[in-house]
């Protein structure tokens, strides 16, 4: 019931005590770290079901978080909203130290995830969180270059619904969450310059004419120029899970859950 930026309950996660956000690095991968553990030290499980997955670093010279091999299924923009939608959350526990043993396989947090259920009576929500460049000002190097606004445009939208199938015996509760991402970035690139490009011969001028056009002149000396620009990463996410739960008798309760959630990106 907790107002979250960005629909996600990762920001719960940094007001747990021992815990450090962690950057991204050449040589490990990011997220939070616990108690001086490394950021793949961490164990996510869904409704008791692991939700890590075999990472790799890329690289044979360091073998960093790749030694561990295994880190949470976030979204390719670093959610957790492809693993469960915030709205189809019942709860979530986060242990760092002391924990039963029921836990383990990792020396870093526990953190457990349980999901919805449908009920006897039929309920659903819907959702729609945006934001866009509208009322944000533009990034301060796109002023001082006196470039137009990048577009920035966060349309995160979905439903859950749930319900009976055989009353008192077996109920469903599906879940989707769609995000439509635009972030926007101003930075500099060294592109060739305006002489470079007027001496080039025919066979080399639509290669450097494919780099934009400097911003600023030459640097002393050289045959490449400052080019500052505004671009907008773009990256979308589609979630959907479906649980169906099945009463036994009163000791006894059946569940499966299937939950799809690809996201792409693109990176500039």
């Amino acid at each position: 019931n907790m107002p979250l930026n960005g629909r996600s309950f990762q920001a719960l996660i940094d007001l747990t005590p021992g815990n450090v956000t962690a950057h991204t690095y050449y040589s490990g991968i990011g997220q939070f770290s616990v108690n001086g553990q490394r950021t793949d030290s961490n164990y996510f499980s869904i409704d008791g079901v692991s939700a890590n997955v075999g990472i790799t670093q890329g690289s044979n010279i360091y073998l960093a978080a790749a030694g561990a091999g295994a880190a949470q299924a976030t979204s390719n923009n670093g959610g957790y909203n492809n693993m469960v939608s915030v709205d189809s959350l019942q709860e979530y526990k986060i242990q760092t130290s002391t924990f039963a043993p029921e836990y383990g396989r990792t020396p870093g947090a526990q953190l457990s995830i349980a999901t919805r259920s449908g009920t006897n009576n039929f309920h659903g929500v819907l959702f729609e969180y945006l934001r866009n460049e509208a009322l944000d000002s533009r990034d301060y190097f796109a002023r001082a270059g006196d470039l137009p606004k990048p577009a920035e445009k966060q349309n995160d939208f979905g439903g859950t619904f749930g319900g009976p199938i055989l009353q008192n015996k077996l109920f469903f509760f599906f879940s989707y969450e769609g995000l439509r991402l635009r972030v926007p970035f101003t930075r500099t690139e060294y592109v060739p310059g305006l002489d470079v490009r007027a001496a080039a011969i025919p066979a080399v001028a639509p290669l450097l004419n494919a780099y934009p056009l400097p911003t600023g002149p030459n640097y002393p000396g050289l045959d490449y120029a400052p080019a500052v620009l505004t671009v907008s990463n773009p990256s979308t996410l589609n979630a959907t899970s479906l649980k169906l739960d099945y009463t036994v008798n009163s000791k006894l309760s059946l569940f499966i859950r299937g939950n799809y959630g690809p996201s792409n990106g693109q990176q500039h």
